[in-house]
């Protein structure tokens, strides 16, 4: 399996680049080496090529739980990026939430409960065209709620009665919330979603657990979902122009083999454009 070591600096050449542009945040990473062939090619949700042989094989489910928080913290960068990209905290967009009475702990019913939801809304609403995010989030007693991003994708300003999302949705209550305008909704939401607060929490002082919530998640879920029209931002060979002096994030990880050779030096930086 081998591991990855956070270090100050690399005594390695970065010969790679890679990045990504979503909204005012551009990501960049540097690697020391680059595979030139995949080693395999995807088929299905299922199945898979390996490439060298030809073989076909079925993706395997890990229960392995730093495997399955390694795969939730790429979803969750792949989030900010998609947020980053389709939000901005305009008028045209709102953020709520939807939560049951009972304490519902089925993930399936959960999404099914919501494409219902959905297709309601927009029977309700045929004049607005509409697009979502959804961040599915477990509560440390087993029950699950749902985030949801809106937008009006003709920009007018969106308004939706608490009272009717309510009626609409019909198993619990629903909290509305207006996103503030941001330069970086992505970091600010998917920071709430992966915090857990302590139990020490009050009114007045609130304390948080960094990425705690991410334990809560079953191995192999789908934690967010989009609807067509939401963009999702690739990682792109070419240099993206960053009119920024100074990275707001960096990071060098170095991976090792298990006999603590060095196989691998990685860099992240991540830029905000209008910072200068």
């Amino acid at each position: 399996m081998g591991k990855s070591i956070v270090v100050s600096k690399s005594v390695y050449p970065f010969r790679y680049k890679r990045s990504r542009v979503s909204g005012n945040i551009i990501e960049v990473r540097k690697y020391e080496k680059m595979n030139t062939e995949m080693p395999i090619t995807k088929i299905d949700e299922k199945r898979y090529i390996v490439n060298s042989t030809g073989e076909i094989k079925l993706y395997q489910k890990s229960d392995n739980r730093s495997d399955n928080l390694y795969g939730l913290s790429v979803s969750m960068a792949n989030l900010r990026s998609v947020l980053n990209e389709n939000f901005s905290g305009s008028s045209s967009e709102v953020w709520f939430t939807v939560t049951y009475r009972e304490n519902m702990q089925d993930s399936k019913r959960l999404y099914e409960d919501w494409k219902k939801f959905w297709q309601k809304l927009k029977y309700e609403n045929p004049e607005m065209p509409l697009e979502y995010v959804i961040v599915a989030e477990p509560q440390k007693r087993g029950a699950w709620h749902l985030h949801v991003l809106a937008k009006r994708t003709d920009k007018k300003s969106l308004f939706l009665p608490q009272k009717a999302l309510m009626a609409l949705w019909g198993h619990g209550g629903v909290n509305i919330k207006r996103l503030d305008s941001s330069d970086n909704i992505g970091a600010y939401l998917s920071a709430y979603l992966s915090n857990l607060p302590t139990d020490s929490t009050t009114e007045t002082e609130k304390s948080y657990v960094k990425g705690a919530r991410l334990h809560l998640y079953p191995p192999g879920m789908n934690f967010y979902r989009c609807s067509r029209g939401i963009k999702k931002p690739e990682w792109q060979k070419k240099n993206a122009a960053i009119s920024a002096d100074t990275p707001i994030y960096r990071k060098i990880i170095e991976i090792v083999d298990d006999a603590g050779k060095h196989v691998q030096t990685i860099e992240y930086l991540q830029y905000n454009t209008k910072r200068h």
